[in-house]
């Protein structure tokens, strides 16, 4: 599942030419891709198992969590008593000590794509499809300087050819949403 629509992206990059459709579906897919693996998360939801360490408390990947259908230690089904879920954060608290290798199973909301996420997407779908077209304008050649038939020049700062950086307002966004790691 898409997390964000054509027409989103049409918003966020308005007079595009419809012959950049194709392009702006890959940079749309390379940004969602993108934003999944920075987060460690799937926006998209659905039901997830994962295992993870023994621990007292288990942070799980995908977050806000619908339902939690199993939870086990080293293989054995837990009592749902013996655990508290924080749905909201994504947190499995079990009551004893570490029990052993955890696996959870959860689902998350399908179609509930955060707008913080969507944001994300589009701000670099729009940045990576600014830096295509400018690279396409200067011949992607390391040009600095383009002159035109009518002899009037045109300034790309060196920042532009410099690769597919990200840009400070998506990390910031991207940041908040990341899953923690231990």
């Amino acid at each position: 599942m898409a997390l964000v629509s054509p027409t989103e992206i049409g918003v966020s990059l308005p007079g595009t030419d419809p012959a950049d459709a194709p392009l702006l579906a890959e940079l749309t897919a390379a940004a969602e891709a993108y934003v999944a693996g920075f987060c460690g998360r799937d926006f998209a939801g659905g039901t997830f198992t994962e295992t993870h360490p023994a621990a007292r408390t288990v942070f799980l990947r995908n977050y806000p969590v619908l339902a939690v259908t199993a939870v086990s230690a080293s293989g054995t089904p837990l009592d749902p008593a013996s655990y508290l879920v924080h749905a909201d954060r994504g947190v499995v608290a079990l009551a004893d000590g570490p029990p052993g290798v955890v696996a959870v199973t959860y689902t998350t909301a399908t179609g509930a794509v955060p707008p913080a996420v969507k944001r994300a997407v589009t701000g670099l779908v729009a940045h990576w499809f600014r830096q295509a077209k400018t690279s396409q304008a200067t011949g992607y050649r390391n040009v600095l300087a383009v002159t035109a038939a009518d002899g009037s020049a045109t300034q790309y700062p060196w920042s532009q050819s410099a690769g597919m950086k990200l840009p400070p307002d998506v990390a910031q966004l991207l940041q908040s949403l990341r899953s923690p790691t231990l």
